[in-house]
């Protein structure tokens, strides 16, 4: 995993032994990001979390949408 947080490495790490079980894994903005989403869904985890509009790697179509919808 080149490229991945120290965070993201033992978060992916914390989770090894439960992954193809289909779990499902909430997160606060903290900890949600698009990579590690990614790698969890591989996994065979379902995830659900918050997110901020200004988080490294988000589609743009999102942070317009929350823009419109704070204005």
């Amino acid at each position: 995993m080149q490229d991945r947080t120290e965070t993201h490495q033992l978060l992916m790490s914390l989770f090894s032994p439960f992954k193809g079980r289909n779990h499902r894994v909430h997160m606060d903005n903290w900890f949600t990001g698009i990579p590690l989403i990614s790698d969890l869904k591989k996994q065979g985890f379902y995830v659900t979390g918050t997110v901020r509009v200004n988080r490294k790697g988000l589609d743009k179509r999102v942070t317009m949408l929350k823009a419109e919808e704070t204005a």
